[in-house]
């Protein structure tokens, strides 16, 4: 059975759709390399990972998510340089990816980049407002050039939008109190976090220190 279809792109609600640079430029031999991949990863077997995933960037240089998730790998492995690397090729081959993006953020921030790491979180929270990882990425970077005030704003709406965020805002901002010797607000911050991260390895020393605070009040 033979079906032809006639496409007809309706321009009256004036969007178009778009294609990914990466739909039209991988081939198939790259993306079941990234599979591969994927399936040591699973398996926790890292080097064979990184090979599939360089055998799959070889065949298509353009391959977006196999530069991005090999930076991602490096960046685990805190080899932040290659991750850094990685990061901006993938930017290079999409510019409007979102993920190499605020990863390139955080492995800046790993390289003590702190201005360049705080610039591109900027970038990164106006592509994405809702992303709770970029505000807190972007108050660490406020954090760590002393400009608390921006700081605070920024751990504030990432707890807003995900108060049990992996990055733990809470304890910068209980940073932040205990520098300006706030303790209340600190305590306020620790109790919060301990709401939301109870199994936390460091949970029992953040309680001690709670009690401490809450002696002294």
């Amino acid at each position: 059975v033979h079906i032809e279809f006639e496409f007809k792109p309706d321009y009256s609600t004036g969007t178009v759709a778009t294609v990914s640079p990466e739909v039209l430029t991988v081939s198939e031999k790259s993306r079941k390399e990234f599979r591969k991949a994927q399936k040591e990863l699973g398996k926790k077997n890292v080097e064979k990972a990184i090979q599939h995933l360089e055998k799959a960037i070889e065949d298509s240089p353009g391959y977006t998510s196999a530069l991005n998730r090999l930076g991602t790998i490096y960046f685990l492995e805190k080899e932040y340089v290659k991750a850094e690397k990685y990061f901006i090729r993938a930017l290079k081959t999409d510019p409007t990816a979102y993920s190499p993006l605020v990863n390139l953020c955080a492995a800046q921030f790993a390289l003590q980049k702190v201005q360049e790491a705080l610039e591109c979180n900027l970038k990164a929270v106006e592509r994405d407002p809702n992303d709770a990882l970029a505000y807190s990425q972007l108050g660490r970077s406020y954090f760590a050039l002393k400009q608390f005030e921006s700081a605070k704003e920024s751990l504030r709406k990432a707890k807003q939008l995900d108060p049990g965020h992996f990055s733990y805002p809470q304890l910068i901002l209980a940073e932040i109190y205990r520098i300006r010797a706030d303790w209340a607000g600190m305590a306020r911050e620790i109790e919060e976090f301990l709401r939301y991260h109870p199994d936390a390895g460091f949970a029992p020393k953040l309680k001690e220190i709670l009690e401490s605070l809450k002696k002294e009040q």
